[in-house]
């Protein structure tokens, strides 16, 4: 895969965002510095510089300076475990709470930045961190922004290539295998779905995956006569072989919906109505929305919309 870059210093324009104010210098220096968390043979897990044998006296701390630090922690079997990425530039961290704000799993106010396993929000975000990098005039931010983007570009590269073949293509419908699933959902994006014969459009809260399942943690907004209230629905998606078209499952992105225009029209049409038929204005339903309470849980589990 080809080095991704942001564009060519002429298309910069002159738009300023504040990093992280740093007094030691602390993440400045453009460069990711790897680690190995091996268990020894007397049974204690230890955690090298990639490449060295033997450990040093506080081996990070030579490593102050690096914008991003890379920790691979293998199991007693020396098999990859699980990894975990350090942000330490503030370019980056200031990129992450401007561009994402939130994301499951990650807090990018405050403290450590450390994303574990695959670099999902940065997958997720990637078109917006772009536009977000040409808009800096800082060249030290855009290199720091270019770096930790090709990271995930390499990273990913299989499921990548997976994704623009599937998702991408002008021949087939938006779809994708099941084990890359996860990139066709993003979380904060809504989601079309049936519950029960119903037409539904819920919010993505966050993914997660079983052996055989992907469960997507979404929420709805519902009235029970008297108040408005928040219900968590978990929406199930079986396995299954090869590609499959968004459209087939039982939850569909709703950005990825060849309906979306009508299906955005009829749920408006029936917000409205209910609006008439609780005497809730709009703007009242959107306060009550936003400060709804949790009121229960529905598991849903379907083959198909």
């Amino acid at each position: 895969m080809e080095p991704f870059d942001l564009a060519t210093p002429g298309v910069f324009v002159s738009a300023r965002v504040d990093p992280d104010e740093v007094e030691d210098g602390r993440g400045l220096r453009c460069e990711m510095k790897t680690y190995e968390a091996r268990y020894n043979s007397a049974g204690v897990r230890t955690t090298l510089q990639a490449g060295i044998k033997r450990v040093e006296k506080e081996p990070r701390e030579r490593n102050h300076d690096s914008a991003f630090v890379l920790t691979r922690y293998y199991t007693k079997d020396k098999e990859l475990d699980y990894t975990e990425l350090e942000v330490r530039s503030p370019h980056i961290r200031a990129a992450l709470r401007a561009v994402i704000k939130e994301y499951p799993g990650l807090t990018f106010d405050t403290g450590k930045i450390i994303i574990r396993d695959e670099p999902k929000c940065l997958f997720h975000y990637r078109n917006e961190l772009r536009a977000y990098g040409v808009r800096l005039d800082d060249q030290v931010a855009v290199e720091h922004l270019v770096f930790i983007l090709n990271y995930m570009y390499k990273t990913l590269e299989n499921e990548i290539s997976s994704y623009y073949a599937f998702m991408e293509s002008p021949s087939i419908a938006p779809g994708i295998e099941h084990k890359n699933l996860w990139m066709a959902f993003r979380p904060s994006d809504l989601i079309y779905t049936k519950i029960d014969g119903t037409e539904k459009v819920v919010l993505l809260k966050s993914t997660s995956k079983s052996r055989d399942f992907w469960r997507l943690h979404t929420e709805e907004i519902q009235y029970n006569g008297t108040n408005y209230g928040r219900r968590c629905v978990i929406i199930a998606i079986p396995y299954y072989d090869g590609y499959k078209s968004l459209e087939e499952l039982n939850a569909c992105p709703l950005q990825h919906h060849q309906r979306k225009d009508a299906i955005t029209n009829s749920l408006i049409a029936r917000g409205k109505k209910i609006s008439q038929l609780t005497r809730y204005p709009p703007s009242i339903l959107r306060g009550a929305c936003k400060h709804a309470i949790t009121i229960s849980v529905k598991y849903y589990c379907g083959r198909g919309g």
